[in-house]
């Protein structure tokens, strides 16, 4: 006799767990159209390309999920909806206060004081900061809350790291090897990403047999890194083209070259069958295929 499917909730209405996925998928699009739709009402700014509309975050929170025979425990009624609908949102706010020229007034002259400047993309980050704690909050779980605030504070403080070596590089004060020189600073830099992996981790049914646990922590460390050398190349590719800014992108590109091998290594180990294309359109979604 077969089990019974374990049922779920979503707004008050009961189904299995086959086409959950599928449901969570399309509330949460409803929920990130509307907000945005209600933000950008304030101001005349196109936000569509700060958004990713693959739901990255959504991915990676599931990740755990398609590495296991297992099942993932998901909260019931829409508490899941409402802790992705965070992430994602907090995933728009930093894409405001990413690594970019454009927008933030910055040249290689002006590099040091350029951040100093509260810009419109710095404030429609914030926005979309303040409107990621309401939903975060409706998870009721304050432990996750206190993780995921303080995944912003490294992240932001990581990211001023960075902005500090890569305007010392530029300058020739240091090498180009000095930026990366510390692997935890880039981790940090995408430490959002880095913790919805694990929030998925921790609502898994997953049994840490096999080394299955150390291969997902591993494969996730990857995407994260290359997530950070991606938006950095991309961040050295606005500059008008300078010797020192060619000799940056060449290193940068190297190292993410690296990383990009030492994934692909790990997703080839043995691993549930499920786990490969999950993985693979997430990679998709993060262009990194």
């Amino acid at each position: 006799m077969k089990e019974k499917l374990k049922e779920f909730w979503i707004r008050g209405k009961q189904i299995n767990p086959v086409n959950y996925k599928i449901v969570l998928k399309r509330q949460l699009r409803k929920i990130l159209k509307r907000e945005i739709k209600y933000i950008s009402s304030f101001f005349p700014y196109s936000i569509t390309g700060f958004h990713n509309p693959d739901l990255v975050y959504l991915q990676a929170v599931l990740l755990a999920d398609s590495f296991s025979e297992d099942s993932l425990k998901y909260a019931s009624d829409n508490r899941l909806i409402n802790l992705i609908s965070g992430l994602e949102l907090l995933s728009i706010g930093i894409s405001f206060h990413n690594f970019k020229t454009a927008g933030s007034n910055i040249t290689v002259k002006n590099f040091s004081t350029a951040e100093k400047k509260y810009t419109l993309d710095l404030l429609f980050g914030d926005i979309f900061y303040s409107r990621a704690v309401i939903y975060l909050l409706k998870y009721q779980d304050h432990e996750v809350f206190g993780k995921i605030l303080g995944s912003m504070k490294r992240l932001h403080e990581s990211r001023l790291k960075l902005h500090m070596k890569i305007q010392d590089a530029i300058k020739g004060k240091i090498e180009p090897s000095l930026i990366d020189s510390n692997i935890s600073i880039l981790i940090d830099a995408s430490r959002l990403l880095y913790i919805s992996f694990e929030i998925g981790d921790s609502i898994s049914d997953r049994r840490e047999q096999d080394g299955r646990a150390d291969k997902y922590r591993e494969i996730a460390e990857r995407i994260v890194l290359l997530k950070t050398y991606n938006e950095l190349l991309e961040y050295m590719h606005a500059f008008p083209r300078i010797d020192s800014l060619d000799k940056i992108s060449d290193y940068l590109n190297s190292k993410n070259n690296f990383i990009c091998k030492e994934l692909n290594s790990s997703i080839s180990k043995p691993g549930p069958d499920k786990f490969k294309p999950g993985i693979d359109t997430l990679l998709e979604s993060l262009n990194f295929s």
